[in-house]
């Protein structure tokens, strides 16, 4: 209890917020893509450090984005009343664009001026350097897959880094809907991959897949990892220290994560022998498990208590503690710490007879 009293003092700063662990602020929330709610998404670089990006939840959105010279026009058009407030030439600016289920229009405007003033300097005089790009998010709601979605809400998304957002006039006269045509899966362009398997047209360079993590609809990050833990536990009314390896298989789709662990693991019990010397028995055990953790769809963090349950064998006894034939069982552990302590109740069943314990671990990756 004292190692892990010191193992907690160690751990203490993963109790510090991460960016997941409040629930995001509903301005935020309405100007973000659901994740997991991308079928499509292509890259398109325009030279200059300027490119565009078009996310789709399905192939079947692309047609309302082939006149996109059109839809930029009216974005322009809509967004005149903020010239003045959008005028400075330093600042970097973020606009988001969204159409509502209601047909409304929505816009927010998020400006960062620089902390210092970057200057090119000339034969002349000073030139004010610009170091911040421009981006414009434009979302377009896209129907539901189905009643029973998991994303009753979905959104396409086209954004546009630019240098400077007064020149985005110059990107519609640029023939933007010729590029667009060319991702079409009707035209039959064929892709050729790249180092990271994403893939780029071959009669375009400038125009490849792009994958978008947590907003990829097909979003899967099943793995392996190994892990080993360090802990204390009780058998009847006895301290037991434990210690356990082990490997999961994860399988994560979704909201959904589903793991099986194959792990080795024994405590150790304190005795002693016929002529009354202190002894340490050890017995150990090879355990099969399966565990299931849902998401929380705004904070991406693990809703509720974790889900699990583990049978194991013993295949090495001492003493005369377990008789032939024990096993054990845990169920619905409690994470603590990220997942570095658990807390997990179970039983071990010998002879017939079930001893119920608790167990506290730690866990290192």
């Amino acid at each position: 209890m004292y190692l892990l009293g010191i193992l907690m003092g160690i751990m203490a700063t993963l109790c510090a917020q991460s960016p997941f662990d409040s629930v995001p602020p509903p301005e935020t929330q309405l100007f973000e893509l659901p994740y997991f709610s991308i079928g499509s998404a292509w890259h398109f670089d325009l030279g200059k450090g300027n490119y565009l990006e078009l996310e789709l939840s399905d192939n079947g959105q692309l047609p309302r984005f082939l006149n996109l010279d059109s839809l930029l026009l009216v974005f322009i058009d809509d967004m005149k009343p903020f010239r003045d407030s959008l005028a400075n030439p330093v600042s970097g600016k973020r606009i988001d664009y969204l159409v509502d289920t209601a047909g409304r229009k929505l816009v927010r405007i998020h400006e960062t001026a620089p902390r210092a003033a970057t200057f090119l300097l000339g034969d002349d005089q000073p030139s004010l350097l610009r170091t911040r790009m421009d981006t414009v998010y434009i979302f377009l709601l896209a129907p539901p897959l189905s009643r029973t979605s998991y994303l009753p809400v979905r959104y396409n998304r086209l954004t546009i880094v630019i240098n400077r957002y007064d020149r985005l006039e110059e990107l519609v006269a640029s023939g933007m809907n010729n590029k667009i045509k060319e991702v079409d899966p009707a035209a039959g362009h064929r892709y050729k991959a790249d180092f990271n398997g994403a893939g780029h047209l071959a009669i375009d360079p400038s125009v490849s897949i792009k994958k978008e993590g947590l907003y990829e609809r097909g979003h899967s990050r099943d793995f392996a990892e190994s892990w080993f833990t360090i802990g204390a536990q009780n058998y009847r009314n006895m301290f037991a220290p434990t210690s356990a390896f082990g490997l999961d298989l994860v399988f994560h789709h979704h909201y959904d994560i589903h793991t099986v662990t194959l792990s080795y693991g024994g405590f150790v019990l304190f005795g002693t022998d016929a002529q009354a010397h202190r002894r340490t028995y050890v017995n150990d055990y090879i355990s099969l498990g399966y565990s299931f953790d849902r998401l929380d769809r705004a904070t991406l963090k693990p809703v509720g208590l974790f889900t699990n349950f583990s049978f194991g064998w013993f295949v090495h006894r001492e003493g005369d503690f377990l008789p032939n034939n024990s096993f054990l069982f845990t169920f619905c552990s409690l994470k603590l710490m990220n997942g570095r302590f658990n807390l997990e109740p179970g039983a071990m069943f010998d002879g017939g007879k079930g001893s119920p314990f608790i167990r506290l671990s730690y866990r290192f990756l």
